[in-house]
């Protein structure tokens, strides 16, 4: 369910027993729909469930703006089929709506700019504070115009092929980006990191959907080429797997809720998403998780532990819920850029603990989590962050007292289903 208007819920204490199947993964969907986009022909893409697609807005962003640049799209109930750019007739001047999803402002701008359209990008949110002056910077070397550095800007000129040179360090979507457009470039065009790479599951995760439309991607010591003069070539039919980052918080809910056994079915324990790391972060606080065709959690006496969130940073906030009424103390690195997220997902995280009866503290670019017997439950703002707003309503259920939860619309960003299925495990929440 879409939420389009304010909503404050209160969730009470309960136990989470049942399955619950992981939502398409929103970092492949965006990936397919625009290689699909740039193909030769028609593509097909189901969910690895075999259920229906309840599309995130972060997922509706990327699709408007693909039909803004000439692709059509359909969304049926277990596929989305997509019928690619006429790349020689794209529309003029494009309106490209970002929303507030950064995967695709990051994702389509250097598609865009390769197709040569004049293109207006506008976005809402937070993504009008996210960075993107990099990403700016490297194309304005490339021929591109930018009307603006923030959002709204009109972009213009067909982007030039060459070396690209882009950080690595401020978002793995950048490269992301320039791989995406790379197959529509001049040979021996190419994207050279000038920083270490971060993230670099996600740029895994980009090279082998690109492969799926033949596409090979080479890298060599931060540079990376493209195969001979690969073009997009549709596989026809392709499945989107399972949503590792949104099933962590089943997971999570299994773990830390009493009396709870959750499973969570859709995953692929062979997926590129860096957040399947979240079975060995859980097994290194005591957690319970039974791999099988499902991934399964049930209740557990936990113990803090010492977390690298550099190549998993969307996993913060659930394992920050976890470490909260974790025996002992966790410490949690290689978050600096979850400043620049929804919200700032440092101060966020600490407010959420905090304001339950946790206790927990930023100190020195990381975080230190003292866990609790128990969260107390109190009142938490989501900050207008899905992830934030799912971890409070995890948290909140294990609480002595429950939540108020505010702003919890937010979820549909990731998740729009999120809550009928906490219903459907036994969770219970009131709108308010």
């Amino acid at each position: 369910m879409h939420y389009n208007v304010h909503m404050d819920i209160r969730v009470r204490p309960s136990s989470l027993i049942g399955e619950v199947t992981a939502p398409p993964s929103k970092s492949e969907l965006h990936r397919m729909l625009i290689c699909a986009a740039l193909a030769d022909r028609e593509t097909v893409i189901r969910a690895a469930s075999g259920g229906s697609f309840e599309l995130s807005d972060d997922i509706l962003a990327t699709i408007s703006c693909l039909k803004a640049l000439g692709a059509c799209v359909t969304v049926d109930i277990g596929s989305l089929t997509v019928v690619p750019v006429d790349k020689s007739n794209v529309p003029e001047h494009p309106v490209l709506d970002c929303r507030d999803s950064a995967s695709t402002l990051r994702f389509l701008l250097p598609v865009a700019a390769a197709l040569g359209c004049d293109a207006l990008f506008t976005g809402s949110g937070s993504l009008t504070a996210r960075p993107v002056t990099d990403l700016i910077e490297c194309l304005s070397l490339h021929g591109v115009i930018f009307s603006s550095e923030q959002l709204p800007f009109s972009v213009s000129g067909r982007m030039t092929g060459g070396e690209f040179r882009i950080s690595g360090n401020i978002s793995s979507q950048y490269l992301t980006g320039l791989l995406l457009s790379l197959p529509l470039m001049d040979n021996g065009s190419g994207v050279v990191l000038t920083t270490e790479l971060h993230s670099s599951r996600y740029i895994s995760l980009t090279c082998s959907t690109m492969s799926l439309f033949g596409v090979n991607v080479i890298e060599n010591g931060g540079a990376y080429t493209v195969a001979s003069r690969g073009l997009y070539v549709s596989p026809g039919k392709l499945t989107a797997g399972g949503d590792w980052s949104g099933a962590s918080f089943f997971m999570l809910a299994g773990l830390i809720c009493g009396g709870s056994s959750v499973s969570v079915s859709g995953l692929d324990l062979f997926s590129d998403q860096a957040d399947k790391a979240v079975i060995a972060l859980f097994n290194s606080m005591h957690g319970t998780c039974a791999i099988g065709e499902d991934i399964s959690t049930r209740y557990s006496h936990l113990y803090g532990s010492d977390m690298d969130m550099n190549e998993t940073p969307d996993l913060f906030p659930v394992l920050a819920v976890a470490a909260s009424v974790a025996e002992g103390i966790s410490r949690f690195t290689g978050i600096e850029r979850l400043r620049a997220k929804e919200s700032d997902r440092i101060s966020s995280v600490v407010s959420l603990i905090s304001s339950l009866g946790g206790n927990a503290s930023a100190e020195g670019g990381d975080v230190v989590i003292r866990g609790v017997p128990a969260l107390r439950g109190g009142i938490a703002d989501t900050m207008s962050d899905h992830r934030i707003a799912m971890a409070a309503v995890i948290a909140a259920a294990a609480s002595k007292d429950g939540a108020v939860i505010r702003g919890a619309e937010c979820i549909s960003k990731s998740w729009p289903d999120f809550l009928d299925c906490f219903s459907a495990l036994g969770g219970i929440y009131d709108v308010i």
